[in-house]
C-alpha cells in the first residue's frame, strides 16, 4: 500500500475539492449531500477561517479530509475517509493533527444508524469513532426536514494535551504548508 502523506493547508485546490465532493456524497447520508459540484464549491470556499487537513496517497488521491473552521463562537470540524480507508487510523490521524492547534473543537453528527447513503448501502453512525478519540456528546441537538443531529465536543485536558496518548506513524514535521 502507498505511504499516506498529512498536508495542513488554508485552500484546497480545485481538483481536490472534487475529489472531497466525491468522497462526501458517497460516504454523508442522502440528506447532507450536495447536489452539484458549484454548491458544494460555494460551501468551501464560505468557510470561515477554514484550516484543512488533507491525508493523501502518493499518487495525490484523498484518503481523508477534515477542516476546522469558525462557527458559533468555536471552532468546529468536519471530516470525511474515503471508504477504501476507513477503518485503517485515517480519521484518527486527522483528528489528531486537528487537536493540535486547538484547545476545543464541535461537530455535528449523525447519532443513530437510521440513513442510507445515495447508492442505498446504511450510513453507520460515527458516534462510536468520536467517543473512542476523547468526543463527548453534549445533549444539544438538531432537526431540519427529515434530518438530525447531534452536537459533541472535544476539549484540551488541563494538563494541555489531550486525554490519550498515540503513537501515530506521521511526524509533525510531515505537516506540509501547502
Amino acid at each position: 500500500m502507498d505511504e499516506l502523506i498529512l498536508q495542513k493547508k488554508e485552500r484546497v485546490s480545485q481538483f481536490e475539492k472534487r475529489q472531497i465532493f466525491e468522497i462526501w456524497r458517497a460516504e454523508y447520508p442522502k440528506q447532507s449531500v450536495f447536489e452539484i459540484f458549484e454548491a458544494f464549491h460555494k460551501f468551501i470556499e464560505e468557510l470561515i477561517n477554514p484550516c484543512h487537513f488533507l491525508i493523501k496517497t502518493e499518487q495525490d488521491t484523498i484518503a481523508g479530509w477534515s477542516v476546522t473552521i469558525d462557527r458559533d463562537g468555536g471552532r468546529w470540524l468536519i471530516l470525511l475517509v474515503h471508504r477504501d480507508f476507513q477503518r485503517m487510523g485515517v480519521g484518527s490521524r486527522l483528528l489528531d493533527a486537528m487537536k493540535k492547534d486547538e484547545t476545543a473543537l464541535s461537530a455535528w453528527i449523525t447519532p443513530h444508524n437510521n440513513y442510507v447513503k445515495i447508492d442505498g448501502a446504511a450510513y453507520i453512525t460515527p458516534l462510536p469513532f468520536y467517543l473512542k478519540n476523547d468526543f463527548t456528546v453534549t445533549g444539544e441537538t438538531f432537526e431540519k426536514d427529515d434530518f438530525s443531529g447531534t452536537k459533541i465536543i472535544w476539549q484540551r485536558s488541563l494538563s494541555g494535551s489531550s486525554d490519550r496518548v498515540r503513537l501515530d506513524p506521521i511526524a509533525s514535521d510531515d505537516l506540509e504548508g501547502k
